[in-house]
């Protein structure tokens, strides 16, 4: 079992500008916690058991690191890439990669609930339709059109697949409000159609991220951030932004309306409004820290940061909010 080291620390208040109304408690790193080499990559978060899943990449050795979001102390719990939360039942999925399944664990103790196999191809990782009750496995090793597998997220049956992409896949992005699954084979923007499981070609770029409760997608097109209109069919953008680089990460906080991007030339993370992509402030980072992917618990008003600095993984914990519970109490005086 590998612990988790823990720095805590006390940066100065970083004061975003007032786009629209944002406590002067300000952003501040509550915590940076030391991470396993084979976990690097992929993050999410169950605000309903307060724990954090971070999860390596599409390569061998990667594992599922649960960190406590109460202690914020951590355990492996396994083999695992590209986790997702499933909601409902508390459960999380991670793909095995060279294991050709993905496997099904319980949130609150890490145990096996269940096995699915992938009949070609590499999982390396996997989106939850909590609403829908359907579970996304985006797979490699798939000869130039890697497939997507779908399961029923209750009975753990398979509904489709292999769905081929027609390229090389990473990161699935699942719609809630309309089921339909964002993919980017070899950079092009794909999405997967529930009802039919066709696949066709999107006219923006590949989805990063989803608001939930809304059903707005965020995409990126170069070094443009697109925020699209995810309910029509087709979908549609309703603002194009400039960002001048390509975040390594993006996720959207509903509740606060922020969008937030990892910048890695800079060493931090850019605050954007959710509905125009207007830039609200930045959260620096130390140096020479590369940030990559985001997670964010709106109730807890806590943003996740997994980033590297020079050979070690990390992860950032910062309180985004006035009110985020036990912030006294976990920053170093």
């Amino acid at each position: 079992m590998f612990t988790s080291r823990i720095a805590l620390v006390s940066l100065p208040a970083f004061l975003f500008a007032a786009l629209f109304a944002v406590s002067a408690a300000a952003q501040t790193t509550v915590a940076t916690v030391e991470l396993p080499q084979g976990s690097c990559c992929y993050v999410a978060v169950n605000p309903a058991l307060n724990k954090i899943y971070v999860s390596g990449g599409a390569s061998s050795g990667q594992v599922v690191f649960v960190v406590d979001g109460e202690t914020l102390k951590g355990e492996s719990a396994g083999t695992g890439s590209g986790v997702s939360i499933d909601a409902k039942t508390g459960n999380y999925w991670a793909a095995t990669v060279y294991g050709g399944s993905a496997i099904v664990r319980r949130g609150n103790d890490n145990l096996e609930v269940n096995t699915v196999a992938a009949s070609e191809g590499c999982p390396v990782s996997t989106a939850v339709d909590s609403k829908a009750r359907r579970a996304w496995v985006a797979t490699q090793c798939g000869a130039g059109s890697d497939p997507v597998f779908a399961y029923d997220a209750d009975s753990f049956a398979p509904l489709a697949g292999p769905i081929r992409s027609g390229g090389v896949l990473g990161t699935a992005v699942v719609n809630p409000a309309t089921g339909r699954l964002y993919i980017g084979p070899s950079g092009q923007s794909r999405r997967v159609n529930p009802a039919n499981f066709e696949v066709t070609d999107n006219a923006f770029g590949v989805v990063q991220a989803v608001d939930p409760d809304k059903g707005s997608l965020y995409a990126l097109s170069g070094e443009n951030l697109q925020i699209v209109n995810g309910k029509p069919d087709p979908e549609k953008i309703t603002a194009t932004v400039d960002l001048g680089y390509s975040p390594a990460g993006v996720v959207v906080d509903h509740a606060l309306g922020r969008l937030y991007l990892s910048n890695p030339a800079k060493s931090c993370v850019e605050v954007r409004s959710a509905s125009s992509g207007a830039l609200i402030g930045t959260i620096p980072l130390d140096a020479g820290i590369n940030p990559g992917g985001l997670a964010v618990d709106s109730a807890r008003k806590r943003l996740y940061v997994l980033a590297a600095k020079e050979d070690q993984h990390l992860l950032f914990v910062i309180a985004v909010g006035a009110t985020h519970p036990g912030a006294a109490k976990t920053r170093a005086k």
